[in-house]
């Protein structure tokens, strides 16, 4: 492992799509993104007795600045902002402070130009 880069185990988490569940591996920091994506429940996690390791920049504004892109959606709030504020959060995962900079995920360029209720009502009077 060098300086730059962190080894994290992945977990199994079942993650429900629909009416089925999803089997992804995801490392642990990441798992709580998901489990605020599906608040009702049905995030199953599975430990590994083996886990499978991934490598990640040792940067934790970097890691930030991929979740954020990660888990951008259009129209909607970042869930990621919710778990984690800033890179300080992620130093208890083993990700270290480095000084750069985070870069905020682009923003979309699709626009919701749909006629909002109250906007219609007002027209309407």
């Amino acid at each position: 492992m060098s300086t730059t880069t962190i080894d994290l185990p992945l977990v199994n988490v079942l993650v429900p799509k629909g009416s089925e569940q999803l089997s992804v591996a995801l490392p642990e920091h990441e798992v709580r993104v998901i489990k605020v994506m599906h608040p009702q429940g049905g995030v199953i996690v599975s430990e590994d007795a083996d886990p499978v390791l991934e490598t990640f920049d040792v940067d934790a504004g970097a890691e930030l600045a991929r979740l954020l892109r990660k888990y951008q959606r259009i129209n909607a709030t970042n869930p990621v902002n919710a778990v984690f504020r800033e890179p300080d959060d992620l130093v208890k995962f083993g990700f270290k402070l480095t000084g750069k900079t985070v870069e905020e995920a682009p923003k979309s360029d699709v626009q919701d130009n749909r006629k909002r209720a109250s906007a219609s009502k007002k027209a309407d009077k």
